[in-house]
Parts: C-alpha cells; structure tokens; sequence
C-alpha cells in the first residue's frame, strides 16, 4: 500500500527561464519503491510551469518574479513536493584551465581553475563511463585543486566542475574526453635469430600492451648501449 511519495530533486533554487527535471516515486510504510503508479502534478505559488501534468517525471520551467513555492505530485490523497525558489541574478561561472579536452592524466591531477566572484562553492566529478564520481569540493574560488586520480584507469572520460554562488544557483563546465591511465605498459621479449654469419645482425622479436607508443631497446658490455 502506498504510503508516501519523493519527489527529486527536493530542494531546488533557479533563475527565472531556468529548467528542472522533476521526478516522482511513491513507497510503501516501509519505505520500498512502488512501480506502475500514476502521478499527477501540479505547481503551486506560482513560480513556473510544467511540460505535462502527469507521468513519472516532468520538465519545470521557473517563471518570473522571483518567489518560492512547490511543485507537487499525487496519486489519491497523498502529496509528495519538491521545494522551488526562482531567485534575481547572474548566474555564477568556472572556467578549467587544466586539464584539458584531450590530456593524458596519470598519479595525483592538479585542476586549475577560475570562477565569478559570486561564487561560493565549486564541486569537482568525473565519469569513467559509468556516472558521475564526486572528486571532492572547495570553498577556494581560484586556484588550483588536487585530484588523486592514482587508482583509476579509463579513457573517454570527463571532468566536471560544478559552481555555487550564494543564492544557491549553479553553473557547469565540463572537460572531454580525458584519459587516465595509472598502468605501467608492458613488453615481452620472444625469440632472437641469431644472423650474425650471414647478415651479421641479431633479430630480436617482442609483444606490448596495446598502450605503447615507444619501445627503446638497448644491450649491455660492460654498460648499456642503445641499439
């Protein structure tokens, strides 16, 4: 039976024009999800309006002026709301000077960054493919900030930064792709024909991981030489 419903985000704080994907979901006294529900839904205080009135997830739009009210989803008598706040303002930005789109990254990672003076708050994520990791979160507005990337390994992948300014407004910069890669590369060295009576050479055969791009090979006399 159903008992309660959640609507995600909870809390949100835009600027008017601003858009929000709003989702429903409804469970039972002991708080496990409940699938096929039908949600209906609606805006209250007047802050915005909604793309459809029913379905598991709406799109909201904040409206002018700035106000506080609710966007809320039912099924029967029960009401689940997220809180809206449409506020005045520039929204704040942060620029990523390094890494950047492109960069091979390997051990600890410095981020360099700039942001707008109304910022707050920057938060640092990145993806490997599989969704958004938090990397950390500082209060610093410029700078740089320490990334310990040393036990990951994946390429494609993006770096996000997140920034806040003081009335809760948020901004996103995004660097793509990225790679990091903490696995030293490998090389196996196979059989040597011996050609030194006919060709005077020796044929030396080797396997790499797929990563290599150089391979140096040397030989030793009494010190090590490069062939």
């Amino acid at each position: 039976t159903l008992d309660h419903i959640t609507v995600t985000p909870s809390d949100v704080t835009l600027l008017p024009l601003d858009s929000q994907i709003l989702s429903a979901q409804g469970y039972d006294l002991w708080n496990n999800p409940i699938s096929g529900l039908a949600y209906s839904w609606m805006v209250a205080g007047g802050v915005g309006s909604l793309n459809a009135s029913a379905g598991s997830s709406v799109n909201f739009t904040a409206s002018p002026p700035p106000a506080n009210g609710t966007v809320q989803a039912s099924v029967g008598a029960l009401v689940g709301a997220a809180q809206i706040h449409v506020v005045s303002g520039t929204r704040p930005w942060v620029a990523i000077a390094a890494p950047a789109s492109g960069d091979h990254l390997t051990g600890v990672v410095t981020i360099t960054y700039t942001t707008s003076s109304a910022a707050v708050s920057i938060q640092f994520d990145f993806d490997d493919g599989t969704g958004w990791t938090t990397i950390g979160t500082t209060v610093a507005l410029n700078g740089t900030y320490l990334w310990n990337a040393s036990t990951l390994d994946f390429v494609g992948g993006s770096l996000r930064a997140i920034v806040t300014n003081n009335r809760a407004v948020t901004n996103t910069t995004v660097v793509v792709p990225i790679e990091v890669d903490n696995t030293p590369p490998t090389i196996t060295l196979g059989s040597v024909a011996d050609n030194q009576a006919t060709s005077a050479t020796l044929t030396l055969t080797y396997t790499t991981s797929a990563d290599v791009v150089r391979v140096d090979l040397t030989y030793f006399d009494g010190a090590w030489r490069t062939i």
